[in-house]
């Protein structure tokens, strides 16, 4: 398991030079420790509840914006929003009489 990412950003940069993974996206996935699996508990088993592996917290989608630290023990990247990577823009949504009666035209 040690040097996995230094193994994967070596690989990563060799095809791209310079990319360290960034805009990658990364899904974060919550739930509590009662829902785990067995598997992540001392002698297999969850003293805390029944494994579930549908129960889960809304995920949340965020992207690798730029590798801020990387050394011998550990690699850390700042993770942004969607809408806070450079260069990307919001589409224009345009608001008719039609849709929204009495209110007039906006872009």
């Amino acid at each position: 398991m040690l040097s996995t990412f230094t193994a994967l950003l070596l690989d990563i940069n060799q095809t791209t030079p310079g990319n360290d993974l960034n805009g990658a996206k990364l899904t974060r996935i919550r739930t509590l420790a009662r829902y785990l699996d067995n598997a992540n508990f001392p002698n297999n088993t969850n003293n805390l509840g029944t494994p579930d592996p549908t129960a889960a917290m809304p995920e949340e989608i965020y992207y690798l914006d730029r590798k801020t630290v990387e050394n011998r023990n550990m690699v850390e990247w700042e993770c942004v929003a969607a809408f806070d990577l450079v260069n990307v823009k919001v589409p224009k949504r345009i608001c008719t009489r039609d849709i929204f009666p009495g209110i007039g035209t906006f872009v």
